[in-house]
């Protein structure tokens, strides 16, 4: 960048230009290495034996402050 400046006081006087140049660069991110945190939840309605009756639903969750989460990867009795 190439910024060009100068002043003007109140008596009318002006300085001369005056150019200064600098560069900016983006600092490297940091490198996210905490996992994102999960949780699921498991609603419906249970019978005495806490088993669910007809239907359950399952409710997933993932947080990540640093680099945020991409996807959410599931199986239910080990299918893919």
């Amino acid at each position: 960048h190439t910024l060009t400046y100068r002043a003007t006081d109140k008596a009318g006087n002006t300085s001369p230009v005056k150019t200064v140049q600098f560069t900016v660069i983006a600092p490297e991110p940091p490198k996210d290495t905490t996992a994102p945190d999960t949780s699921a939840t498991v609603t419906g309605t249970k019978d005495n034996a806490g088993n669910y009756i007809s239907s359950a639903t399952v409710t997933l969750t993932a947080s990540d402050t640093e680099s945020g989460v991409d996807t959410i990867q599931y199986a239910l009795n080990g299918a893919a």
